[in-house]
């Protein structure tokens, strides 16, 4: 029974691992951060209050609790949706990529960070986000033409009807020499408690 629903019962596992991750997280939130994600992207999102350095962009926002050795991050950003190939894994990966090249530079000048496409290729699945259709994707990322610097990535990409946008939320973690599970997994449950407000939003 196990090897036939090994992917349910993990699934099963996660889930109550994330929604236990966001009761606790509803305790102490970064209201403010919230709001602006709120007001900017019509989402609605948890962010706890360990989240404090923020940037705002156009479409864009980040927030992180800036940490030297130990960072979190979250980023939020929207695109125009023209196509239905902006769901497939190569679009949403070539997005992202440039969004992040304009917003988050590294220390050295000409870097970024990029998705680390070779050594472990990310992944994409689909599924429900708040009864909503949602892409996941998971992989690594790196710094492009600076730092030797990377970690694990996890993002949510979801349609804004009203819009006609796309909203990513991603979490990603740089934490050398360090077991990244559990700090993946704490964003992991933010970047799930994420979900189109039903509250329209004048853009």
């Amino acid at each position: 029974f196990v090897d036939a629903h090994r992917e349910v019962i993990t699934e099963y596992f996660v889930d109550a691992e994330m929604r236990r991750q966001q009761r606790y997280f509803h305790t102490s939130r970064n209201v403010e951060a919230e709001q602006i994600v709120k007001d900017s992207f019509n989402i609605d999102i948890t962010l706890p209050s360990f989240l404090k350095l923020t940037k705002q962009g156009k479409d864009f926002y980040w927030i992180s609790n800036g940490n030297l050795d130990v960072r979190q991050d979250i980023v939020v950003y929207a695109v125009p949706y023209t196509s239905m190939s902006q769901w497939e894994l190569a679009s949403i990966l070539d997005t992202r990529d440039s969004i992040m090249r304009c917003n988050l530079p590294g220390s050295k000048k000409g870097s970024w960070m990029g998705i680390e496409r070779e050594v472990l290729p990310p992944t994409l699945d689909t599924i429900a986000s708040d009864g909503k259709f949602c892409c996941r994707v998971r992989g690594l990322w790196k710094m492009m033409d600076g730092e030797i610097m990377g970690g694990p990535f996890i993002s949510h990409t979801m349609l804004d009807e009203e819009h006609q946008r796309l909203v990513t939320i991603e979490g990603f973690v740089f934490a050398p020499s360090r077991d990244k599970r559990n700090l993946l997994r704490q964003l992991e449950a933010i970047v799930r408690s994420s979900h189109i407000s039903e509250q329209t939003t004048e853009k």
